[in-house]
């Protein structure tokens, strides 16, 4: 049974694929299209999805997958003199979704075509119904997921592949950057004549100098104190005041003496200055010495004096009121 007829699409020419690699960047999506491969057996049109990252003066170089289907088909891209026209080379970049799942390392192909390969490419359309049916597209996927390469890693790749290319080659390939560099901000090309004109229409005029104004020291102004100064009196204001105030007591103003002491007190202190051991002190000191001949007659007994009043009998003088309860009391 034969397929339906195959959809036409207008290829790609070596401006729009320009025009694709100057808005590439490490921070964008890469864009994709379409490398048209050979239709299948019965018909059917049959395509892989390309991502092209750099040019050159002669050529330009996009991102494939590496399907055995791919390959063959650049291997057998031959020019009029029979030379080939891709040159491949095998890489990993991480790929992922289109909502920026990472899915891993996916295996790619980087080629470099000459620009007479550009009709080879056509921009990407979705397919729906018989579209859908009638073609076979084969694209970047990693463990039955479909996804993309990340720019960055992609890039990247591009330019250490770029590095081992031929001189000439290569060379192409950097002064192609170093223009797109020096050509534009952002992506936006510079105005080469008249760039500067609207700026300076609309710069302000310098304004003149204003005089510079002196300005006026005034004197720091001083709290007000709480109460009012008071003001001298007259002798009218003196005498009214003195009798609101009325007569002074009688002993004011006046030095109180206080009474002295008599005669027999001042001879009682004489007396106590005089003798300064009391009665109390001398019974503290007899007690003191009674003790201490007590004391020395135990010691030369036991020796210990705690010992041996703790170790006498039980009496009726044993009581904490005792000479023994006394005596372990002092010895204690």
């Amino acid at each position: 049974m034969a397929g339906a007829p195959a959809v036409r699409r207008a290829p790609m020419g070596q401006a729009d694929l320009e025009a694709l690699v100057d808005g590439v960047g490490p921070e964008q999506t890469l864009p994709v299209i379409y490398l048209r491969l050979e239709p299948t057996e019965d018909g059917m049109e049959r395509f892989a999805t390309a991502y092209p990252l750099r040019r050159r003066a002669n050529g330009f170089l996009v991102l494939v997958p590496d399907a055995e289907l791919v390959r063959d088909f650049l291997d057998n891209l031959m020019g009029d003199d029979g030379e080939a026209l891709a040159l491949m080379h095998r890489e990993q970049v991480h790929a992922e979704t289109v909502r920026g799942r990472q899915l891993g390392p996916a295996h790619i192909i980087l080629v470099d075509l000459s620009w007479s390969c550009a009709e080879r490419f056509v921009r990407s359309h979705p397919l729906r119904g018989a579209q859908d049916r009638n073609v076979r597209l084969t694209a970047l996927s990693v463990g039955g997921t479909g996804g993309r390469p990340s720019s960055g890693d992609a890039l990247d790749a591009a330019a250490r592949w770029v590095e081992q290319l031929d001189p000439d080659t290569a060379q192409e390939y950097f002064e192609s950057a170093q223009e797109a560099v020096e050509g534009s901000v952002d992506g936006e090309p510079f105005e080469e004549e008249g760039a500067g004109e609207p700026l300076l229409e609309r710069a302000p005029a310098p304004q003149p100098a204003l005089p510079r104004r002196t300005a006026r020291t005034t004197p720091a102004a001083t709290p007000g104190s709480l109460f009012r100064p008071a003001g001298a009196l007259d002798p009218a204001q003196l005498q009214r005041l003195q009798g609101l105030a009325g007569l002074a007591p009688p002993r004011a103003g006046g030095v109180e003496r206080a009474a002295g002491l008599d005669q027999g007190s001042m001879a009682d202190l004489r007396m106590e200055l005089a003798c300064p051991d009391s009665s109390l002190q001398a019974m503290l000191l007899a007690q003191m010495r009674q003790n201490a001949v007590l004391l020395e007659c135990l010691v030369n007994k036991s020796g210990d004096g705690v010992q041996d009043a703790l170790a006498g009998g039980a009496s009726a003088s044993d009581g904490s009121g005792g000479i023994k309860g006394h005596l372990a009391r002092d010895a204690y």
